[in-house]
C-alpha cells in the first residue's frame, strides 16, 4: 500500500473505539429492554341461569380466591366489548363498603357477572331495595346474596352505641339504627364474641328484609328470586353462606 493510502494511527484508534462503543451500547439496551411476555387471554364463561348455579358459581369463585387461584375471568377486552351492550349479571351482591372486601374479587368474578351494591354495614334502604327490584325485575338477575363481613366497623358502632358510647353524628346515625336490632339479638342471645354474631344476624335480617319487601316478596314466593345472607372473613378471605 503507498504511504498516501495508509490510515493514520489516530483514525484507526478513533475507529475501533467509535465501533466497540456502538457494540456496547447495543448490548446494554438490549440488556436493558423489558422482556416480552405472551399476555393470558382472560377466560371467559357461560353466565349460571339460575340460583342454583349461581351459587355454585360464587362458591366455586370464591375457593380459587381464597386459595390464591384466581382466574380473573371476563375481565379481557372481548367481554368490555361484549357487555357494552348490555347487562345480564347472574348475581346481585348486597355488602359492605369496606375497602378489603370487593365482591368481584372474592368471588372471582368479571365484567357484567355481578349487579354489585355497597354500603356501610350492608344496611337496607329505600335505595338499596329500589337497586335490588331494578336488577331482580328488570334484568330477571335469580340471586341475591346479602354478603357481612368480619371486623365489620359500622356493627362494632352499633355495639358501642348500644353499650352507652355517643351516638355518631350525621347520617352515620341512621346507619347505626340499622343494625341495632340485629345487636340486641346477639347481646340476647349470649354469643360470645358479640361483633361477629351481631354481623351474622345483621346479614340475615338485611336478606329478609330484602325477601319479604313488596314486589320482591312475589319473586320469592315464585322460586324466581332466591335471598341468601352470608359472612367473609377478612383473615381466611372465605365466605361462609349462612
Amino acid at each position: 500500500m503507498k504511504p498516501s493510502h495508509r490510515i493514520p494511527p489516530a483514525t484507526v484508534h478513533r475507529r475501533v473505539v467509535l465501533g466497540s462503543g456502538l457494540a456496547g451500547a447495543l448490548a446494554l439496551l438490549a440488556a436493558c429492554a423489558p422482556a416480552t411476555t405472551a399476555v393470558t387471554p382472560s377466560p371467559s364463561r357461560t353466565a349460571p341461569t339460575d340460583a342454583r348455579s349461581g351459587l355454585a358459581a360464587l362458591r366455586a369463585g370464591n375457593q380459587r380466591f381464597a386459595q390464591a387461584r384466581a382466574e380473573h375471568p371476563n375481565q379481557g377486552i372481548d367481554r368490555q366489548r361484549e357487555v357494552a351492550d348490555g347487562q345480564d349479571p347472574f348475581a346481585i351482591v348486597l355488602t359492605c363498603a369496606d375497602s378489603r372486601l370487593a365482591p368481584e374479587l372474592v368471588f372471582d368474578q368479571g365484567l357484567g357477572d355481578l349487579f354489585t351494591i355497597r354500603v356501610a354495614g350492608n344496611v337496607v334502604d329505600s335505595a338499596v331495595l329500589g337497586s335490588i327490584e331494578y336488577a331482580a325485575l328488570h334484568l330477571a338477575t335469580p340471586l341475591v346474596v346479602v354478603l357481612g363481613h368480619e371486623k365489620c366497623g359500622a356493627v362494632a358502632a352499633a355495639i358501642d352505641v348500644s353499650a352507652g358510647a355517643a351516638t355518631p353524628e350525621g347520617e352515620v346515625a341512621s346507619i347505626v339504627s340499622r343494625i341495632m336490632p340485629a345487636v340486641e339479638q346477639a347481646r340476647a342471645e349470649g354469643a360470645a364474641d358479640l361483633l361477629e354474631s351481631a354481623v351474622r344476624i345483621n346479614a340475615s335480617h338485611c336478606a329478609e328484609q330484602i325477601a319479604t319487601a313488596p314486589p320482591l316478596v312475589d319473586a320469592v314466593t315464585s322460586k324466581a328470586l332466591t335471598v341468601v345472607p352470608a359472612y367473609y372473613s377478612l383473615d381466611t378471605a372465605r365466605v361462609t353462606f349462612i
